[in-house]
């Protein structure tokens, strides 16, 4: 992560004692996807999570800055892969020549130019600050951007403190949070060999707020044409926002909201994560959502009786900020659509009546209003191994009743992707089970759907499952064995479809006790990395692994980590 911000919040100057912090925001991009959503019951905030949610599933660093102020030994490391466990972490570990005054580690949060923080919650499993002995002494702290010396949210300046949790709410605005761990050293310098000071937070949690208002134009469609409509009728818009981000759109027909849609997941990043209390959205970034996206949203007015209904479209930004893109009364008509003599549909035949004919029924009971039960939750978690599954499931009437001997259609729409693909079929059995194994493939929505009748151009009934697989990688290093100056060649292969570009896979060794990155290559377009590493003075055997990031841009998997390889310098 580039470093943008200075790091001398430990530099008091000696004439006022006053710290001298600088600033700055780091932006993140933005990329898109769909899904059905409700929309937010709070309108002008939304929360972030860092590094875990509430819940300990693994988040990214996303509105983190780190700041490095001094030589050798200092570590800023992302340990917040793990669900449940790692963080954040600051460290001045034992250097021999000691270390000055200031000499420090920071992670800082920074809400983006459009937000300030409302509220805050930092969890620190634990720090360490080395005593004073007459001269420097380790220092950890937490503070936000309105504290100065001597306050704080959280300090240590001596000996080991356990588990701690942060919440505040400033009175006045706040920008940013920052974490330290450095030498506090005004009566000399800190010594040498020893550790000086460690913090890590686990989670974290912020309350924006956002004043930005999103914005549409270029309105058009069937809906708005005026007269009589009948079927789907669609309405085309472009939407933008200088906040957090274009979220959902929704029609609000008879004065009764209908299900919201998500314009673009941005590659997962635009997802309410949910478990709040306050009724905002909740993600795993301060900028989730795309500034600006284009939306095709369709009314099917067959779903109403005919006659006029006032019908508004509204669009919601990320913390449920809203515009109204639509706003008018239509008339619908739909009664012809089904009385003889009507045209065919597309793929439809004709009956002796002259009437559409709808084709054979799909199973017995067939069933416009059929429903399916899938026989697993929304989200599954499968490894690159696992990447292929057997879905089970019912097809059942509207009234509980099974309908058999009916074929499913299965389909995937692959993470990232806007294209559904065919990938197997299905035959519901007795009570209407059905089971098919679904065949290995990178993160996806996989979808079983049922035509009631063999005519029909759309189904009756669909359910999914999110499937989340994680990257497959394999580690080789050698030699196995070495000198305590002696060089390695750590090599791999990523698997799965690859980009032309590559994807990026960082290394890893674990060193005091922890797991510590040293090197992020990019393999080539076959997912292939060399990288060669020299010892510097280490002694032991020590263990290496590779992990694969998620959220790179064409490449449809979660985070995957390599089996461990150990090495021994003697």
């Amino acid at each position: 992560m580039t470093v943008a911000r200075s790091l001398n919040r430990a530099a008091r100057t000696k004439a006022t004692g006053a710290w001298a912090p600088r600033r700055a925001v780091l932006a993140v991009a933005v990329v898109l996807a769909a899904l059905a959503i409700p929309a937010a019951a709070q309108a002008d905030q939304m929360t972030v999570f860092s590094c875990h949610d509430p819940a300990g599933n693994a988040l990214g660093d996303h509105g983190w800055t780190q700041e490095h102020n001094g030589g050798t030994f200092l570590f800023l490391v992302d340990n917040c892969g793990a669900n449940g466990q790692g963080g954040l972490v600051g460290e001045l570990s034992g250097r021999g020549g000691g270390y000055a005054n200031n000499e420090a580690v920071n992670w800082t949060f920074s809400a983006p130019s459009w937000a300030t923080i409302a509220k805050y919650t930092i969890s620190v499993p634990s720090s360490y600050a080395y005593p004073s002995s007459g001269a420097g002494d380790g220092q950890t702290f937490v503070d936000a951007s309105d504290e100065n010396d001597p306050i704080y949210d959280y300090r240590n300046l001596g000996g080991s403190r356990g588990a701690t949790t942060i919440e505040r709410s400033p009175p006045d605005e706040v920008r940013s949070v920052t974490v330290d761990a450095s030498c506090d050293g005004e009566l000399g310098a800190c010594p040498g060999a020893v550790f000086i000071s460690r913090i890590e937070v686990s989670q974290a949690t912020f309350l924006l707020d956002d004043s930005s208002v999103p914005a549409v134009k270029n309105v058009a469609g069937s809906l708005l044409a005026g007269g009589t409509v009948a079927g789907p009728a669609e309405v085309t818009f472009q939407a933008s926002d200088s906040g957090p981000g274009i979220y959902s759109a929704h029609f609000i027909v008879d004065g009764v909201a209908q299900p919201a849609v998500v314009l673009d997941n941005n590659n997962g990043l635009c997802q309410n994560l949910g478990q709040t209390s306050n009724g905002t959205r909740s993600f795993e970034s301060p900028e989730p959502c795309a500034k600006n996206a284009e939306g095709a949203m369709t009314l099917e007015t067959a779903d109403w009786p005919d006659g006029a209904h006032h019908v508004q479209l509204v669009v919601e930004d990320a913390s449920g900020n809203q515009v109204s893109a639509y706003n008018g009364t239509t008339v619908f008509h739909n009664a012809a659509q089904s009385s003889v003599g009507a045209p065919n549909g597309p793929g439809a035949g004709a009956s002796s009546s002259g009437a559409p004919s709808p084709g054979a029924a799909n199973g017995t009971a067939a069933s416009e209003s059929a429903t399916l039960h899938l026989g697993v939750g929304p989200t599954i978690s499968r490894s690159y191994k696992r990447r292929a599954f057997t879905l089970r499931g019912r097809l059942l009437t509207k009234q509980g009743q099974p309908i058999e001997g009916a074929a499913l259609d299965i389909l995937q729409q692959t993470l990232g992707s806007d294209q559904t693909q065919l990938i197997a079929h299905a035959t519901t059995g007795a009570g209407g089970s059905f089971a098919v194994t679904v065949p290995g493939g990178p993160s996806r929505t996989v979808e079983v759907a049922y035509r009631a009748f063999a005519n029909d151009a759309t189904y009756a009934a669909e359910a999914q499952v999110s499937e989340s697989v994680s990257a497959g990688i394999r580690l080789h290093v050698g030699p196995r064995s070495t000198s305590p100056t002696g060089t390695i060649v750590l090599s791999g292969q990523v698997l799965g479809p690859i980009p032309k570009g590559g994807v990026l896979a960082e290394l890893l060794v674990h060193y005091r006790g922890r797991w510590e990155p040293f090197r992020t290559p990019r393999t080539n377009s076959k997912g292939r990395f060399r990288v060669v590493y020299q010892f510097q003075g280490a002694v032991g055997r020590f263990p290496f692994k590779a992990e694969v990031p998620d959220g790179q841009a064409g490449f449809a998997f979660s985070s995957g980590y390599s089996a461990h390889v150990s090495v021994a310098t003697n």
